[in-house]
């Protein structure tokens, strides 16, 4: 029975030929004044996916009190291992971005990073800003777990709330507020090209939202001036101005105590596009 043995050079490099080398910088971090500049962070993780033969990415530790984002740069191109390495260090010192830790990591983790499910990683920012310059990134949060493809027939509301356009997948151009509707969150991107009816906070308030409502009360055999008191204006007025989803979901919750309304409708034919 014969045995195989190895110096520790030996094993060490054995170790390494199945992994890639890993930089982490300095992350950037609100509560710490000697942490990493997210500007310059932003311009580092900019050049670095100029840079052939590397995978950057980022990712969003934030939480409502502090906002904490982490950058590292995987060196897939191990024939230019050393001078990757070399050029990344001095792009970083040119930034004033320190180096934390350079390590090995394996397939498994270089895959979840191609594959854009590693753990609070930032998308979107995986493209060259060219492949997505024509598009609007949106955001979905869900509590069911990620998905590749969309099943218009299969989405379900969650248990809060009230789809006010019908059934569908819900987006938003803002990654935190999404964050409340779910669990998990993907982003779309949609072509600047398409069809779309934008609202800005001040035309929703002011009057998108109210049309709205007046349709719909209308459609209930209810005249908003005359047939609602001066509070039920008051509280009408104050739920538009919340995000149109919530304003359209509060408003529903509004219809089923006022008139009793137990299935309400969605609007979408109230929202001219």
């Amino acid at each position: 029975m014969s045995s195989l043995t190895y110096t520790i050079e030996e094993a060490n490099q054995l170790f390494i030929e199945g992994k890639y080398k890993e930089i982490e910088f300095v992350c950037h971090n609100s509560e710490f004044c000697d942490a990493t500049d997210l500007k310059q962070q932003k311009k580092l993780f900019s050049s670095l996916k100029r840079l052939k033969g590397v995978m950057p990415y980022r990712q969003d530790w934030s939480d409502k009190d502090n906002k904490q984002i982490s950058l590292a740069v995987v060196i897939t191109d191990k024939e230019n291992e050393s001078k990757l390495l070399k050029t990344i260090k001095q792009i970083a010192k040119d930034l004033n971005v320190k180096i934390d830790i350079i390590d090995y990591i394996n397939d498994s983790k270089l895959d979840s990073i191609l594959n854009k499910t590693l753990e609070n990683i930032i998308v979107e920012e995986l493209y060259l800003e060219d492949t997505y310059k024509d598009y609007y990134v949106l955001y979905h949060s869900t509590d069911s777990d990620f998905f590749d493809s969309v099943k218009y027939d299969m989405a379900k509301k969650g248990d809060r709330f009230f789809n006010p356009l019908g059934n569908g997948l819900y987006f938003s151009t803002n990654k935190d507020f999404s964050k409340g509707f779910g669990k998990n969150t993907f982003y779309y991107l949609l072509p600047k090209s398409a069809k779309i009816k934008k609202v800005t906070f001040k035309s929703w308030t002011q009057s998108t939202f109210l049309s709205i409502v007046k349709k719909v009360l209308k459609k209930y055999n209810k005249d908003y001036w005359k047939d609602t008191d001066i509070s039920d204006k008051v509280e009408i007025n104050r739920l538009g101005t919340d995000a149109p989803i919530s304003s359209l979901n509060e408003f529903s919750e509004w219809l089923k105590i006022k008139y009793d309304v137990t299935d309400p409708q969605p609007f979408t034919k109230f929202i001219q596009t």
